[in-house]
């Protein structure tokens, strides 16, 4: 069966062996049995400071069924704190998916999909083994066939088919303001653009967004201890110059940037403050851009510089433009 994001090969179908004998191949029948068989795509489609969403597609690779549990494990702890288009019940770090009323039926090479909001604390990665109504989700059909007839067969033996390597993954690291990032809330305004991006993304891009509402690039880099205090440049003093620790992740050797990850820079909005903490001088801000780009391909990640977006403010179900529109 099929659902940020476990991914397994599709395997071929069950094919007849052939082995070579003169100007003759002798082919081995396979009789018809029960098959069983699925394959999972788990999909980080977001993931914020303790928070994460996640897209799952089950893909049934047998005989067609008329319910469906999906399995999995947690490795670190995370918890499902809301779902939909499944029932999602967990202990410890066991889960269990089922259907709804509504999408119990799988056919044959079929799929359904659900989703889910998460939870994780010091990492949140992808589950190792899925299982659907017991059976391991491995991406190729499982059966026992009854023994059948050998038939010679005029012909030659089948070349095996050729597999492609699977892509790299890459995680794309959103760095910005109030514009790009996550809501505070479940459903709250305003919501950047960076909250939808990952949907744009097949399984092999995960969007890290680490985007902070009321940020300059300075107050982002070095939260919190950028003071109220301007110097004699005209510039907010930071004291003591130690990172946030948003941008230490992203730096981290283990678990930040990585070669061939991009990062997506956006500011603008709030620098132009004329008081401190949040004022950033022309000069600065192409300093502290300099200062993201340059970690970023020391790590063979690839920076981005975004035109800042429209700033706005909510009111119900109207949004009004206000700063940098």
């Amino acid at each position: 069966m099929r659902a940020p994001r476990r991914r397994t090969t599709v395997a071929g179908a069950l094919a007849a062996g052939m082995l070579a004998m003169g100007g003759f191949a002798v082919t081995t029948a396979v009789a018809s049995a029960a098959v069983t068989g699925c394959r999972v795509d788990y999909r980080i489609t977001n993931q914020w400071t303790g928070g994460f969403g996640a897209d799952v597609a089950i893909t049934n690779l047998g005989d067609p069924v008329t319910g469906w549990a999906l399995t999995w494990t947690f490795a670190a702890g995370q918890s499902v704190t809301q779902a939909w288009n499944a029932t999602v019940a967990q202990s410890g770090t066991a889960v269990t998916a089922t259907n709804v009323s509504y999408n119990g039926a799988i056919a044959t090479n079929g799929s359904v999909s659900f989703g889910f909001n998460g939870a994780w604390t010091s990492s949140n990665p992808v589950p190792a083994a899925f299982a659907v109504n017991g059976t391991p989700c491995t991406g190729t059909p499982n059966a026992t066939p009854c023994p059948a007839p050998v038939t010679p067969t005029p012909g030659t033996p089948t070349p095996a088919p050729t597999t492609s390597a699977p892509q790299s993954r890459v995680t794309v690291w959103l760095a910005g303001d109030s514009t790009v990032a996550n809501p505070a809330s479940s459903g709250a305004c305003p919501v950047g653009w960076g909250n939808q991006f990952a949907s744009y993304f097949n399984s092999n891009v995960t969007v890290v967004n680490s985007a902070i509402g009321g940020r300059s690039i300075q107050t982002w880099l070095y939260d919190p201890n950028v003071t109220s205090t301007m110097n004699s440049a005209g510039e907010c003093v930071v004291s003591p110059q130690t990172y946030s620790t948003r941008w230490q992740a992203m730096l981290n050797a283990s678990t930040g940037m990585k070669a061939g990850d991009y990062l997506f820079i956006q500011f603008g909005i709030n620098d132009g403050s004329t008081t401190c903490p949040r004022h950033v001088g022309s000069a600065k801000y192409r300093e502290l851009l300099g200062v993201m780009a340059s970690a970023a391909k020391a790590r063979g990640a690839y920076p981005v510089f975004l035109t800042p977006a429209a700033a706005i403010t909510c009111s119900g179900s109207t949004a009004t433009g206000n700063r940098a529109s």
